[in-house]
């Protein structure tokens, strides 16, 4: 799964920042992996000084349980620049 959000989220950064600005609030993909489904997920959040954007990957285990989360993300600001996002950052994403 760290793999898959690694490779997501470094084909992210090829992207322009504008690119990045104009991505939708959220797209969602599941894939298999090892016999198991994991969701993909891309998160988009803006406001009017930064956006987030963020790669998460969720496997869930019986009835539906969440038993792994991992998230990456970076943070484009109002000037385009773009960086990692912080542990503290990607919290309420984990």
């Amino acid at each position: 799964m760290e793999e898959l959000v690694d490779r997501r989220l470094d084909a992210l950064r090829q992207q322009t920042a504008e690119e990045l600005w104009n991505l939708p609030a959220c797209t969602e993909e599941t894939i298999d992996i090892d016999g198991g489904k994991v969701q993909l997920f891309t998160i988009h959040d803006k406001n009017n000084e930064e956006h987030l954007v963020v790669v998460q990957a969720t496997r869930t285990r019986w009835a539906g349980i969440t038993a792994k989360v991992i998230a990456r993300g970076i943070k484009v600001s109002a000037n385009r620049s773009i960086r990692s996002l912080t542990d503290e950052e990607l919290y309420d994403f984990t």
